[in-house]
Protein backbone atom coordinates (compact mmCIF):
# COMPACT_ATOMS: atom_id res chain seq x y z
CA UNK A 1 0.00 0.00 0.00
CA UNK A 2 1.50 3.44 -0.59
CA UNK A 3 2.34 5.82 2.41
CA UNK A 4 -0.25 8.84 2.23
CA UNK A 5 1.20 12.17 1.53
CA UNK A 6 1.14 15.18 3.56
CA UNK A 7 -1.78 16.27 1.23
CA UNK A 8 -3.71 13.34 0.98
CA UNK A 9 -6.26 11.01 3.33
CA UNK A 10 -6.70 7.64 3.95
CA UNK A 11 -10.33 5.79 2.87
CA UNK A 12 -11.27 3.54 6.14
CA UNK A 13 -13.22 1.33 4.15
CA UNK A 14 -10.62 0.76 1.01
CA UNK A 15 -7.70 1.73 3.15
CA UNK A 16 -6.28 3.74 -0.03
CA UNK A 17 -4.52 7.03 0.26
CA UNK A 18 -6.99 9.71 -1.96
CA UNK A 19 -6.73 13.36 -2.52
CA UNK A 20 -8.86 15.35 0.27
CA UNK A 21 -11.42 16.55 -2.63
CA UNK A 22 -11.90 12.88 -3.42
CA UNK A 23 -14.30 12.42 0.06
CA UNK A 24 -17.49 14.02 0.75
CA UNK A 25 -17.29 16.58 3.80
CA UNK A 26 -19.19 14.01 5.98
CA UNK A 27 -18.31 10.76 5.00
CA UNK A 28 -17.07 9.35 7.99
CA UNK A 29 -13.61 8.53 6.44
CA UNK A 30 -14.84 7.23 3.52
CA UNK A 31 -13.80 8.24 -0.33
CA UNK A 32 -16.75 9.23 -2.42
CA UNK A 33 -16.57 5.49 -4.81
CA UNK A 34 -16.82 3.77 -1.52
CA UNK A 35 -19.80 5.65 -0.43
CA UNK A 36 -21.10 5.65 -3.57
CA UNK A 37 -20.77 1.86 -3.85
CA UNK A 38 -22.15 1.32 -0.51
CA UNK A 39 -25.42 3.42 -1.41
CA UNK A 40 -25.46 1.61 -4.58
CA UNK A 41 -25.13 -1.85 -2.75
CA UNK A 42 -28.29 -0.20 0.03
CA UNK A 43 -30.74 0.33 -2.95
CA UNK A 44 -30.22 -2.78 -4.67
CA UNK A 45 -30.64 -4.64 -1.78
CA UNK A 46 -33.73 -2.51 -0.15
CA UNK A 47 -35.69 -2.77 -3.81
CA UNK A 48 -36.27 -6.11 -4.11
CA UNK A 49 -37.82 -5.55 -0.09
CA UNK A 50 -40.36 -2.67 -1.77
CA UNK A 51 -41.68 -5.04 -4.30
CA UNK A 52 -42.80 -7.58 -2.20
CA UNK A 53 -44.35 -5.20 -0.22
CA UNK A 54 -46.32 -3.67 -3.26
CA UNK A 55 -47.32 -7.63 -3.83
CA UNK A 56 -48.64 -8.20 -0.55
CA UNK A 57 -50.85 -5.02 -0.36
CA UNK A 58 -52.61 -5.98 -3.38
CA UNK A 59 -53.39 -9.43 -2.64
CA UNK A 60 -55.03 -8.53 0.44
CA UNK A 61 -58.78 -7.59 0.82
CA UNK A 62 -59.44 -7.68 4.72
CA UNK A 63 -57.88 -6.72 7.10
CA UNK A 64 -58.58 -6.06 11.35
CA UNK A 65 -58.78 -2.66 12.73
CA UNK A 66 -56.71 -2.35 15.44
CA UNK A 67 -59.20 -0.13 17.71
CA UNK A 68 -62.55 -1.65 17.14
CA UNK A 69 -61.22 -5.07 16.27
CA UNK A 70 -63.52 -5.26 13.24
CA UNK A 71 -62.72 -7.10 10.34
CA UNK A 72 -63.41 -4.71 7.27
CA UNK A 73 -62.39 -4.11 3.96
CA UNK A 74 -59.16 -2.81 2.69
CA UNK A 75 -60.71 0.33 0.97
CA UNK A 76 -61.17 0.93 4.93
CA UNK A 77 -58.02 1.60 5.80
CA UNK A 78 -56.45 4.57 4.92
CA UNK A 79 -53.13 4.46 2.62
CA UNK A 80 -49.55 4.63 4.37
CA UNK A 81 -46.79 3.69 2.53
CA UNK A 82 -44.90 3.21 5.96
CA UNK A 83 -46.72 0.05 6.99
CA UNK A 84 -46.31 -3.60 5.69
CA UNK A 85 -49.28 -4.04 3.43
CA UNK A 86 -49.28 0.00 2.43
CA UNK A 87 -52.39 0.87 4.39
CA UNK A 88 -52.94 2.33 8.30
CA UNK A 89 -53.66 0.13 11.17
CA UNK A 90 -56.79 2.06 11.81
CA UNK A 91 -60.18 2.47 10.06
CA UNK A 92 -61.18 5.45 8.69
CA UNK A 93 -64.19 5.69 11.24
CA UNK A 94 -61.58 4.94 13.64
CA UNK A 95 -59.03 7.38 12.97
CA UNK A 96 -61.46 10.24 12.15
CA UNK A 97 -63.11 9.47 16.16
CA UNK A 98 -59.42 10.06 17.59
CA UNK A 99 -58.69 12.90 15.90
CA UNK A 100 -61.59 14.95 16.78
CA UNK A 101 -60.94 13.31 20.52
CA UNK A 102 -57.29 15.15 19.80
CA UNK A 103 -59.15 18.36 18.67
CA UNK A 104 -61.72 18.11 21.71
CA UNK A 105 -58.72 17.61 24.04
CA UNK A 106 -56.45 20.52 22.04
CA UNK A 107 -59.55 23.35 22.21
CA UNK A 108 -60.17 22.37 26.04
CA UNK A 109 -56.64 23.39 27.05
CA UNK A 110 -56.65 26.35 24.81
CA UNK A 111 -59.39 27.81 26.74
CA UNK A 112 -57.64 27.07 29.84
CA UNK A 113 -55.45 29.66 28.56
CA UNK A 114 -57.17 32.33 29.30
CA UNK A 115 -57.78 33.63 25.46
Amino acid sequence: MPAATARSRTCTRCEQPKSPEEFYPYSHGWCCDCYRAKALDRYHRLKPAAKRREGKAQTRTEKPCSDCKKTKPIEDFARNRAHRDGRDNLCKPCQKTRRQARAAEARAEMAGCGR
